[in-house]
């Protein structure tokens, strides 16, 4: 349980940090296409207020309460051990430290990072 919990310290920190030094990078790089005519890098200005790709733009306050809902109901069952699959609960364990540092970035900022580009969109 221990272990769990240090290593979703540790990927919260990990998302931290890429995305304040991602931001800080792509600030004034614009659009860099990594697969041409697919996917790219951009800082998207004044952040993303919703979902995935935009989805429930501007509903922070319900995505905020669905995260914590989620992030609530994960936590404990990675506490109590309710996942018997080490690939599940190691995926949860993924789930539950993204959900975090979305979380911190819509109640601290408003808005999550966002710098991934689907081109084909």
């Amino acid at each position: 349980m221990v272990l769990t919990l240090v290593v979703i310290l540790l990927l919260v920190a990990l998302d931290r940090l890429s995305k304040v030094l991602l931001a800080a990078y792509l600030a004034d790089k614009g659009l860099i296409v990594l697969i041409p005519k697919v996917f790219g890098l951009e800082l998207l200005d004044g952040g993303n207020t919703g979902a995935a790709f935009g989805m429930l733009s501007g509903k922070t306050g319900l995505l905020i309460i669905l995260t914590a809902v989620v992030l609530i109901v994960l936590l404990y069952s990675l506490l109590f051990k309710k996942f018997k699959s080490p690939i599940l609960k190691w995926a949860v364990v993924l789930i539950v430290a993204g959900g975090i540092g979305n979380l911190y970035d819509g109640l601290v900022c408003g808005w999550l990072t966002d710098v991934f580009k689907f081109l084909c969109m």
